[in-house]
């Protein structure tokens, strides 16, 4: 009320993603924020359609509660999803419908599907669930999914690139046979800094298993800076040289701006 969005460039550029922690907790207020945002700003063409998301959402669980779960199915089907939005409520939603109008195989590929593209703990839960409906227990839903991902990757593009210190070439194949995380960054980055210890963390508990990551930072005008963070920060990731356009080029990496 202090800021109203209609005013106030940061809670503007906040409800966006208000509006998808509302769709995990409580669709029907993520409908009336859209509402209210789409009259707040009737010149943002974003806000329409994430009302339209919602809405379908409302309209699908109350069809499941009402038992016409098949009728839940079809207002889903003819959803389309919003980019740049966490869309795993919709899919939680659709298996549920799918899994009450009786077909639970339905509800698994479902959540497999997804899982195999943006996998998250919600997700995973559900699918041991309908998977025990199908007399599938949790290592035989690992194994579908490791099955998927199998199916759909492809080899990754060589790194052409040095490394930022000794300035040795650094390729993949000296790599073989560990995990690799390649994690694009850049010394003035906000959001990279800000993920930095989550990252060390993850590096931290699997580097013993084999876990490497290479950074490659994107913007040559702050590389003076690379090492002198890297290294007073005490991260253990492996610095390397690059640029946006190689980034994007060579592995779709590209900013939100």
């Amino acid at each position: 009320n202090s800021f109203p969005p209609a005013k106030s460039g940061w809670s503007d550029s906040g409800m966006s993603d208000f509006f998808e922690l509302l769709t995990e907790r409580d669709p029907s207020k993520a409908l009336a924020l859209a509402n209210e945002m789409s009259a707040a700003k009737p010149n943002d063409k974003s806000w329409p359609p994430l009302a339209a998301y919602a809405d379908a959402l409302v309209q699908a669980a109350q069809l499941v509660a009402a038992g016409k779960a098949a009728d839940a199915v079809v207002v889903l089907d003819a959803v389309k999803l919003p980019r740049l939005q966490n869309s795993s409520p919709y899919y939680l939603l659709k298996a549920a419908a799918q899994g009450a109008a009786g077909d639970p195989q339905k509800a698994y590929e479902t959540l497999l599907g997804r899982m195999g593209q943006s996998p998250t703990d919600s997700l995973k839960a559900a699918l041991v669930r309908i998977g025990a409906k199908l007399q599938k227990n949790q290592s035989q839903a690992s194994a579908d999914l490791w099955a998927l991902l199998e199916s759909k990757a492809k080899p990754a593009a060589d790194l052409d690139t040095t490394r930022f210190g000794d300035e040795s070439k650094v390729t993949l194949a000296d790599y073989r046979g560990k995990v690799v995380l390649l994690n694009f960054w850049y010394p003035f980055c906000g959001p990279c800094r800000g993920e930095f210890p989550y990252l060390q963390a993850i590096l931290d508990k699997y580097a013993s298993k084999g876990l490497v990551i290479l950074s490659p930072s994107v913007h040559p005008l702050e590389d003076q800076l690379v090492l002198p963070y890297m290294n007073g920060m005490h991260w253990g990731f492996i610095p390397l040289h690059s640029n946006t356009e190689y980034a994007e080029k060579s592995y779709a990496a590209k900013g939100r701006s």
